[in-house]
């Protein structure tokens, strides 16, 4: 759990630098020729970006890259010393027993997992100490509502304005002894009472802070608070906040202007005046409002916007409209990817069934089914074999470590994990020492997981070298014949049989709807008797649904290869 979450982190921040960079570096650059609505408006998709970063871990597949080529056959690499079928059999070299290990990958599993226990505890911790902090700016912006007089000094200037915006509500207007700056609240618009405007200035204040309602800004503030409040500790999301916040004010002010009819010299004064009057201690903004006065280099860039909009029109509507296009289509976590997967997923002849049933798939017998030439069948063969070995090896090495570890925990007790006896110590040594039951538990699940890791991409590395060996038509044939020939092998009927039994097509549905039945019965039992006793009722059944010669058949090929019985 906790390393999904840092991972999902991780994934988000540096998609989310990224992003931030990007457009800093555009928005600096083209400054003077982005209007600062715009600005904004990219700001925000940031956010967005970042948040669809952190929820969606695959991304969307954007296939642009060349498709891959076909993978190298396997049996030309890996195993140049696998007996050819056509020449006499030699008795193969024994596969010596691993050395016995104490699993030390498990113990640094163990210290892994509690570094990043620790790592997320001290995530949460600084989650909750923003989240405190929003709820306490929450809380002072209510007490300062609470504590507001209504004034009625402007209200018909605060309609008229709010009637130019095109606003349906119009905020009330109040005074509070406890700013020192123009505050925009929900529903809204507070005034210092120790400020002494004149009818101008309270008229471009107004038009201001009732700009912030008509963008919708104070909803869009609380977007920006999520995005802060989950990466603070990212640096450039700081940066993102602080240049979003000025496109926003600028935004605002330009607004202003252009329903006031004002003077952008007049309306940088009244900036000046503002930003100059209230002390160091009192400037920051409360929380769930806006009201934010910038100081150096912030109010300067402010201010030189005023000017630049004085004289210079916004960018062309063709710039805007590409810009919007291109920040919707970056606000998407996007993942490049080739435009043919070498392995697609979404294909049923790649599932991971699929590919784990290739290599061992009795193939040979299907020959004639697939159409094999000589050659194919002398390739494929090789590779069977091969895994067929690198398998026992596999198994061989991970029974001596599980066994290790019960000789360990749990003296004279086989460790087969579906037997009475072996349950029955499990649960004593679980009552008993919950300290080694844990130790125990871990270093077992690591020997088990390694093990299936380890088979899995061995399965994967040997179905991608048979499926390079067969041609696109013998691919399809070997999806068709796979669901077949899993049903058969499940049932007990031998796979080499295929061919010689011609099964018809009620034959086949009725076996796969023993094979469900048979299926669903093994997955609600969990004991190694009850699966034989699944197993022989289920090969019984599948017996009566064939003929009397295919019965035949079958019952000949069993006696002759007494092995393959399940």
């Amino acid at each position: 759990m906790s390393d999904a979450i840092l991972s999902a982190l991780w994934r988000a921040s540096w998609q989310g630098a990224i992003a931030i960079a990007i457009l800093w570096c555009l928005s600096r650059s083209l400054e003077k020729r982005l209007p600062a609505e715009l600005r904004c408006w990219l700001w925000r998709t940031v956010y967005v970006k970042i948040l669809l970063s952190l929820l969606f871990a695959g991304g969307i597949r954007l296939p642009v890259l060349p498709a891959a080529e076909k993978p190298k056959p396997l049996e030309a690499v890996f195993v140049p010393n696998v007996p050819d079928p056509t020449t006499p059999a030699r008795a193969s070299a024994p596969i010596s027993a691993p050395r016995l290990i104490d699993l030390p990958s498990a113990r640094r599993s163990a210290t892994a997992e509690l570094w990043q226990t620790m790592l997320l505890g001290l995530y949460l911790l600084g989650v909750g100490v923003c989240l405190f902090r929003v709820a306490r700016g929450g809380l002072q912006t209510r007490h300062v509502l609470r504590e507001a007089i209504p004034s009625s000094q402007a209200e018909a200037e605060t309609a008229r304005i709010a009637a130019q915006l095109g606003l349906r509500r119009v905020p009330r207007l109040m005074v509070s002894t406890h700013i020192d700056i123009p505050v925009y609240a929900p529903g809204t618009v507070l005034l210092p009472a120790s400020a002494d405007y004149s009818p101008e200035e309270r008229r471009l204040i107004l038009a201001h802070e009732l700009s912030h309602a008509r963008r919708r800004d104070l909803a869009w503030e609380w977007l920006g608070t999520l995005t802060q409040t989950i990466f603070f500790f990212h640096p450039l999301v700081l940066l993102a906040r602080r240049e979003e916040r000025l496109a926003r004010e600028s935004a605002a002010d330009a607004l202003a202007l252009r329903i006031t009819a004002a003077l952008p010299a007049a309306y940088g004064n009244l900036l000046l005046a503002v930003s100059l009057f209230p002390g160091e201690e009192r400037l920051q903004p409360l929380a769930g409002a806006i009201g934010v006065i910038e100081r150096g280099s912030l109010l300067r860039r402010r201010l030189l916007a005023l000017k630049e909009g004085s004289h210079m029109s916004s960018c062309s509507r063709t710039t805007a409209a590409v810009l919007t296009v291109t920040g919707l289509v970056l606000l998407l976590p996007w993942r490049v990817t080739s435009a043919v997967p070498q392995l697609p997923t979404n294909d049923g002849r790649y599932s991971s069934l699929y590919l784990r049933g290739i290599p061992t798939l009795p193939l040979i017998p299907l020959a004639g089914e697939l159409g094999l030439s000589p050659e194919q069948k002398r390739k494929i063969f090789r590779i069977q074999t091969w895994i067929g070995q690198r398998q026992e090896k596999i198994l061989l090495t991970h029974t001596v470590q599980r066994r290790q570890l019960a000789e360990q925990y749990l003296p004279g007790v086989p460790p087969f994990q579906h037997t009475a006896e072996y349950a029955a110590a499990s649960r004593n040594l679980q009552r008993t020492d919950q300290a080694a039951w844990k130790s125990y538990s871990e270093a077992m699940h690591a020997t088990i997981e390694r093990g299936k890791q380890e088979t899995l991409l061995l399965e994967r590395e040997a179905s991608r070298s048979v499926l390079s060996i067969l041609s696109d038509k013998q691919e399809k044939l070997l999806s068709d014949l796979l669901g077949d020939v899993f049903v058969l092998r499940h049932v007990g009927i031998p796979v080499a049989l295929y061919s010689d039994l011609s099964l018809s097509k009620a034959q086949k549905q009725r076996i796969a709807t023993i094979f469900r039945e048979s299926y669903q019965r093994l997955r609600e039992r969990h004991s190694v008797p009850t699966w034989q006793r699944i197993y022989a009722e289920t090969h019984k059944e599948a017996l009566a649904i064939l003929t009397q010669p295919q019965r035949d058949r079958v019952n000949t090929y069993l006696q002759a290869h007494p092995d393959q019985k399940r």
